[in-house]
């Protein structure tokens, strides 16, 4: 199959089908229970896709895919048609699907890893969209608005569905801010109260992208109309969307105050059956169900449930990566952060570490792995630089690395000034580079990163 990568050159991709019975041959023998869906005939949002009773507990976190069969639409339709399916089943993960029409028209959905990950997504699920708050017909949330006005003129808003845990998005960075919102999707787990997520008003810039005002979330500014998440990730909740400014409005608020609240620090640590069925603190199980722990923590799964990307955003990404050739596990994964770094004002600033420390505190585990590959994630043109001229500079450290990245236009040093990610003006387009950086990422087997106390 011919391709062209984002430089128009022309590439060979390996063939598809030829791929598609490979990973249905493999997962098979793995897989005992198997559900095929045509597109057209697939569950509504809260309708089970069990036939024999039980809803959701068929796949009940064992092994087992679901097949979906889209050749009775056209790609976009049962494409559409899949992400849909997926908002409520966040048990269930894309293993595989077509992304160009010369392609089978087949999509393979995973069950997620039995055990610490898998309970936790289908907890999520539960919580999400089957919790008695957020019961009502889909059909029912679509018609409400965020505010009505009535016979005297005053406006009365009561955003999304009544009585869920609401937050709204900061500003700041693509890191900071979605991690402080998957944290309030845990406390909400905690507090057995359905989540949603809440826009911000965007200060204005004197630098594109210019937002002057709009209401959505800096990520998705420009994405499309709402400029919100659902521009871009799978629906979290069956409720309306919410589409007004939560935090300013008549009567000092739009919203019920026990609706937005501050998060519980250190919850996990206060709820003995969430420690016991999901993890300790943020980082570390301490139990896992079925006594496995198979990888992810809670901090990871709460982020990966709210930000499932929609199949145009994974296309888009496929389109992206594939002509790097990055095959799974054949790579290490550097992250070099610089910036505005060095402006922060705690510890009078953090350090530019250069590209030879991290090769030099890695290339050990590199040579025991015999990994040749290097993705490197940055936002500094000048750590791109260090990493094209390590091996001429450097040959006995850096001598055999083939270093890959995705080519976007980066800031030097911290001439963006303080939080200004968006060096190409286009907030849509950071955005696909980091999705396509995050595709990268997970190619990789080993990463090398820095703390907080600017340690490797």
């Amino acid at each position: 199959m011919q391709g062209e990568d984002p430089q128009g050159r022309s590439i060979v991709l390996p063939g598809v089908r030829e791929n598609l019975l490979s990973f249905l041959s493999s997962a098979l023998v793995n897989c005992p229970s198997v559900r095929i869906f045509p597109s057209r005939r697939l569950p509504t949002a809260l309708r089970p896709i069990s036939r024999r009773g039980g809803g959701e507990s068929l796949l009940n976190l064992s092994p087992g895919l679901v097949l979906v069969n889209g050749s009775d639409q056209s790609l976009e339709s049962a494409a559409r048609a899949v992400d849909v399916f997926l908002a409520p089943r966040a048990v269930l993960q894309v293993g595989w699907e077509p992304f160009s029409k010369e392609e089978p028209r087949w999509w393979v959905l995973l069950t997620r890893p039995k055990g610490m990950p898998g309970h936790l997504f289908a907890m999520f699920d539960a919580l999400q969209w089957r919790h008695p708050l957020v019961s009502r017909p889909r059909e029912y949330y679509r018609r409400r608005k965020n505010c009505t006005t009535d016979e005297k003129g005053i406006t009365h808003c009561e955003p999304g569905c009544p009585g869920t845990k609401i937050r709204r998005f900061f500003s700041s960075g693509y890191n900071a801010d979605t991690d402080t919102v998957s944290g309030k999707l845990r406390e909400a787990l905690v507090l057995n109260q359905p989540f949603q997520l809440a826009p911000l008003r965007l200060n204005p810039r004197l630098t594109p992208p210019l937002w002057d005002g709009t209401i959505g979330w800096t990520y998705t500014f420009g994405a499309c109309p709402s400029h919100f998440v659902d521009c871009v990730f799978i629906d979290h909740s069956p409720c309306p969307p919410i589409n007004i400014e939560v935090h300013h409005g008549p009567n000092n608020g739009y919203v019920d105050p026990n609706r937005k609240g501050d998060p519980i620090f250190n919850f996990e640590d206060n709820a003995d059956w969430y420690r016991e069925a999901v993890g300790s603190r943020w980082f570390v199980p301490r139990h896992a169900v079925g006594g496995l722990v198979f990888g992810l923590p809670a901090r990871h799964v709460a982020y990966t449930y709210l930000f499932r990307p929609l199949y145009k955003i994974r296309q888009e990404v496929h389109r992206r990566v594939s002509h790097m050739s990055v095959e799974k596990d054949s790579c290490a994964l550097i992250h070099v952060r610089r910036g505005d770094i060095i402006l922060h004002p705690w510890q009078g600033g953090r350090a530019y570490i250069p590209i030879t420390a991290y090769v030099q505190a890695a290339k050990p585990f590199l040579e025991k792995m015999n990994l040749h590959i290097i993705v490197l994630l940055t936002d500094s043109e000048g750590a791109i630089e260090e990493a094209m001229r390590c091996e001429i500079d450097y040959p006995d450290l850096c001598a055999g690395f083939e270093w890959k990245f995705i080519s976007k236009k980066r800031w030097r040093a911290a001439e963006g000034g303080w939080e200004n990610p968006f060096p190409s003006g286009n907030a849509t387009e950071e955005f696909l580079f980091i999705q396509s950086e995050l595709s990268l990422a997970q190619q990789c087997s080993i990463a090398v990163l820095v703390t907080q106390d600017m340690e490797i």
